[in-house]
């Protein structure tokens, strides 16, 4: 039998890029408070320690009737030197006249129809008492993030309230990080250049939880092999670290990639405002090798 494996040969060349960004949360804790007179809810969140597969389910039950609702969004940029979360949107919508009129605010039906799949949401008013709602398998990383928001951590608030005095009836808090994830396609004449994944860890969360991004883990985990590399945060004043011997054609290549040429972009930043520290780029291809070393040997 033969031995088929594909890997990563580095070549020196250049293109032009066709890129974007995109941005995903990603949920490091959160929690809700609820009304106990007027509803009871039940939240969870499975499988927390991964990047793009967090799913939260809530379950909701109304033990009086109500008239109306408002349902408050508000979201918070949130540094990295513990400074003051700074507001950079809130809005507030009555429901009962969202739901007649969805397209009213872009920015809340963004939020409002992410939540409503799979779900079972008020949908007239006024609510019935022993009404019963839920929204089941709501995953943050298929957000679609306005391209405002910058890369950082932040706070996001969605909250229910009802009556003329607001008075709460859901307040659920979450804190995350805006992260994005850098693959390229190149064409064979070298014209353009396709994304094809893109990641953004944070390295002092990933020192320690190397297991929540099985992508970057394959290239974290072979970086470190014979070298120096960042273990824990934070990082001190003239710390030396060093990449030695560092074999491309080892890395264990994702069997979704096409042969093909590439560009892979490894890139370093620190702070809340993302400011550069490392950005290297590598061209190449993936080739595959037939090797009949197994055949020899038997």
């Amino acid at each position: 039998m033969r031995w088929v494996d594909i890997i990563l040969l580095l070549l020196c060349s250049c293109s032009t890029t066709e890129s974007f960004v995109t941005l995903i949360p990603v949920l490091t804790k959160f929690g809700c408070k609820y009304n106990e007179r007027i509803v009871n809810v039940t939240y969870r969140i499975e499988n927390e320690n991964t990047i793009t597969n967090q799913s939260l389910y809530f379950d909701i039950a109304f033990t009086r009737a109500l008239k109306e609702m408002k349902f408050q969004i508000a979201y918070y940029g949130v540094s990295k030197n513990n400074e003051p979360a700074l507001r950079v949107f809130e809005r507030t919508v009555d429901v009962c006249t969202y739901v007649r009129r969805p397209s009213a605010d872009r920015l809340v039906k963004r939020v409002y129809d992410h939540m409503a799949v799979n779900s079972r949401l008020p949908s007239v008013c006024p609510i019935a008492e022993k009404e019963r709602f839920y929204i089941h398998d709501m995953r943050p990383a298929a957000i679609r993030i306005p391209g405002f928001l910058p890369e950082s951590s932040f706070i996001f608030d969605t909250n229910y309230y009802s009556g003329v005095k607001f008075e709460p009836l859901t307040v659920c808090r979450f804190h995350g990080n805006l992260l994005t994830m850098t693959y390229y396609i190149v064409s064979k004449n070298g014209e353009t250049m396709n994304r094809m994944f893109q990641r953004m860890v944070d390295l002092c969360t990933f020192a320690k939880h190397s297991g929540s991004d099985r992508l970057v883990q394959l290239v974290y985990v072979h970086i470190q092999k014979n070298n120096r590399f960042p273990t824990r945060c934070p990082l001190k004043e003239k710390e030396v670290f060093y990449i030695r011997n560092l074999r491309p054609a080892a890395i264990k290549i994702p069997g979704f990639l096409p042969e093909s040429k590439f560009a892979l972009d490894n890139n370093y930043h620190t702070g809340a405002t993302s400011s550069p520290v490392v950005a290297a780029r590598f061209y190449g291809k993936l080739v595959r090798v037939i090797s009949t070393e197994l055949k020899l040997n038997r």
